[in-house]
């Protein structure tokens, strides 16, 4: 069964990613608030579905990605990223 891809990101990009995400503003004000959310929601993952694998987002790239397949930068739109992420991996490794 693919791994659940689950939408990451790193402490030094948090600030870029706030401001290209669309709903940038419903996210917490600081990466250490982000950091604990997320954690807490990969866990639940874990127990519903098995492996969840952590796809870091870089706010350039995302946006262009968003771009091209003409996406809002949103919630929908990082899980999508995300899954298309974690299958890519898991293909390769089957």
């Amino acid at each position: 069964m693919p791994p659940v891809g689950f939408p990451w990101y790193e402490a030094g990009t948090y600030p870029a990613i706030r401001a290209v995400m669309s709903d940038g503003e419903d996210f917490p004000p600081t990466y250490g608030e982000w950091l604990s959310e997320a954690e807490r929601e990969k866990r639940r993952l874990e127990r519903r579905y098995g492996p969840v694998h952590c796809v870091f987002i870089e706010p350039e790239a995302f946006a262009a990605w968003c771009r091209v397949n003409d996406l809002r930068a949103d919630a929908a739109a990082r899980m999508m990223f995300a899954e298309k992420a974690a299958l890519r991996l898991y293909r390769k490794s089957a």
